[in-house]
C-alpha cells in the first residue's frame, strides 16, 4: 500500500500528559492521550487511544466480493492500557479495547480484548503472570473466543548471563470446529555482550 498524506499535532508534555491528534487522507480520525510519570512511590505510564476510520475498512473475513454496503466494515476502535510500578518491586498492566462494526446481516459482534499482568522483581529474581483474552473475533460469519495466560520466571546471575523458564496455555473457541488448548513450556539461557 502507498502511504496515505497525514497531518498530526502532538502537544507539549504538560504535568507527564501529552495529547496527539492526526487526520489522514481519506478521512481517517485518531487520537490519544498518554501519560508518563511519577506519583508517591509509583511510577506510572498509561494511554487512551481512538481511530475512526472514514475508508470503508473491510473487517478481516470478510468477503471480498462483497461491497461496503453488504460487508462488515470496521467504524472505529478504542483501546487503553495503565502501567503502574512500586519502588518495592511489584507492578501490573492492565489493557482493554474494543472495535465498532457496521455488520451485515451475519449476526457478528463488536470484537473486545482484555488483558491483565503482574510482576515482582526482588534481588536478582523476576516474576511474572499474565491473562488475555479477545472475545467475538469475526472470522466470516462467525465469532470466536480465545483466551491465554501464562507464568514465567528468571534470574539474573550478573555479567548479562540470565537463565529463565516459561509456561503459556492458548485456547481458541472456535465455533463449528473442535480445538486443543496448547501448553507451551520453554527454559532458557541468555547471554548479553
Amino acid at each position: 500500500n502507498d502511504r496515505v498524506q497525514t497531518l498530526r499535532y502532538d502537544s507539549p508534555i504538560f504535568n507527564g500528559f501529552q495529547g496527539r491528534i492526526a487526520a489522514a487522507q481519506g478521512g481517517d480520525i485518531d487520537a490519544a492521550v498518554l501519560y508518563s510519570g511519577k506519583i508517591d512511590a509509583f511510577e506510572v505510564k498509561g494511554g487512551l487511544g481512538y481511530v475512526a476510520f472514514n475508508n470503508g475498512n473491510q473487517v478481516a473475513g470478510a468477503p471480498a466480493a462483497v461491497t461496503n454496503l453488504t460487508a462488515n466494515v470496521l467504524e472505529d476502535q478504542w483501546a487503553g492500557s495503565i502501567s503502574v510500578k512500586h519502588d518495592q518491586g511489584i507492578g501490573a498492566t492492565l489493557a482493554y479495547g474494543e472495535q465498532s462494526i457496521d455488520k451485515a446481516a451475519n449476526g457478528v459482534d463488536d470484537p473486545s480484548f482484555i488483558y491483565f499482568k503482574v510482576g515482582y522483581t526482588w534481588d536478582a529474581f523476576e516474576v511474572a503472570a499474565d491473562y488475555t483474552e479477545a472475545s467475538d473475533m469475526n472470522v466470516g460469519a462467525a465469532d470466536h473466543d480465545a483466551t491465554a495466560y501464562g507464568l514465567a520466571g528468571q534470574y539474573n546471575m550478573g555479567n548479562g548471563v540470565s537463565v529463565a523458564a516459561l509456561y503459556r496455555n492458548m485456547d481458541l473457541d472456535l465455533t463449528g470446529t473442535a480445538t486443543d488448548a496448547i501448553n507451551l513450556y520453554a527454559v532458557n539461557l541468555r547471554v548479553k555482550f
